[in-house]
């Protein structure tokens, strides 16, 4: 997702809000999707520049392992990532 992004932090912005992302004030660019009820997930984008590589981060609310498992939690923001590619157009 870096290099989908890592140039283009306005696309990545609009691909959080084509999937119902609210923009965060983190990082370069930010947003915050609610997946399920009472499960949000965060990401940040860093975007690439002269001296460091891009960079996202995805962030959850703690109480997130009351509903999903370890594997379960990695599926999870696999399928948002992918469907976040698919919102802007790259896969």
């Amino acid at each position: 997702m870096k290099d989908a992004f890592g140039q283009n932090p306005e696309g990545f912005l609009r691909a959080g809000a084509r999937l119902g992302g609210v923009e965060l004030l983190f990082g370069d660019k930010a947003f915050a999707l609610t997946v399920f009820p009472k499960v949000p997930l965060g990401y940040i984008l860093w975007r690439q520049d002269s001296e460091f590589p891009a960079g996202v981060n995805v962030l959850f609310d703690a109480t997130i392992q009351n509903h999903f498992s370890l594997d379960g939690i990695w599926c999870l923001v696999a399928e948002v990532s992918q469907r976040l590619l698919e919102a802007a157009g790259e896969r």
